[in-house]
Order: C-alpha cells, then structure tokens, then sequence
C-alpha cells in the first residue's frame, strides 16, 4: 500500500497547475495602435481647438505605435491644420498628449488628453481608448475645463460613458 501525504497531493496539484497553464497559455490580446492610430484621427476631426495654426500631438512616454502614428497623421490636415508629430516625452505647446499611462493628465488650456489607460477619463483625462481603438468614455467635463469642444457625434460614440 502507497501512503500519501497531504504535502505530497499539495505539491501535485501546483505541478499540474504550472503544467496545464503553460500547455494552454492564456490569450491577452495586445492593444492595436495602429487601430488607435486611426481612429484619433478620426476622433480630432470632432474636436475644436482654439487658436490656429499646427496641430501638435505629443506622445508621451514609450511610443506604442512604432510607424503608425506617423503613417495616419504626420502631415495630414485636420480640421484644416496640418499634423506634427513629437514625441520627446515633454507636453509644452501641444495640442493634444498622448500616454499610455494615467497619470499624464495636464490642465492646460486647450489641450486633448488621449490614454488608453484604465481609468484614464474618471482620472481627469479627456478621451480613453479601447485597446481595438474604440473610444471607451469621453470626460466632457474635463474637456471643457481646457477649453476644447467635442460635438455631440463623437460623444455619442463612446462606448461606456461620457463623463458631464
């Protein structure tokens, strides 16, 4: 007769855990930029600044969009000014932020703030992304605070909420 331990069936059960989560890894699905890329692009159009002259669009933090930002924006005009593109970390003159983080959320005037961010918009930020690139909550609040007016269209787009 074979004697096993309480430890002995502990152990077991934690080795076929570790070996049942490595044979079916779990599936994670990595947020797509270039969808994200695409779908600012679209968003901007809806957005009104005040003043003129370049739009500058500014990511902050490690850029997750490798070439796509550049390939839907750089250049192009929207809402009749043309794009630039920085993405040196700093938030000084732009027209819009961009970070992957929640915590980079500015008050100034005239400013977008666009995260994917969990909590980005209940945080203070303006616009949050779904990883497909669907926006999830618009914080109108918050957009008006910076001046910047988001017509009702693309309110009516948010997936969650809009924040008033």
């Amino acid at each position: 007769m074979i004697r096993v331990s309480a430890v002995m069936i502990g152990k077991v059960d934690t080795l076929l855990l570790v070996l049942l989560t490595l044979a079916y890894p779990v599936y994670c699905p990595a947020a797509d930029y270039a969808a994200q890329a695409k779908n600012l692009s679209r968003a901007v159009e809806y957005v009104t600044w005040g003043g003129d002259g370049e739009l500058l669009f500014c990511v902050v933090g490690r850029n997750p969009f490798g070439e796509a930002l550049n390939k839907t924006l750089a250049g192009k005009k929207l809402r009749g000014r043309t794009v630039q593109l920085r993405y040196d970390g700093g938030t000084g003159g732009c027209d819009l932020v961009y970070s992957t983080a929640k915590n980079i959320i500015t008050k100034a005037k005239n400013v977008l703030t666009v995260s994917d961010a969990d909590g980005f918009a209940e945080e203070g930020g303006i616009i949050q992304l779904m990883g497909n690139g669907d926006i999830h909550s618009i914080n109108e609040k918050a957009a008006k605070a910076a001046g910047l007016k988001i017509s009702a269209d693309l309110l009516e787009t948010a997936k969650k909420k809009v924040i008033r």
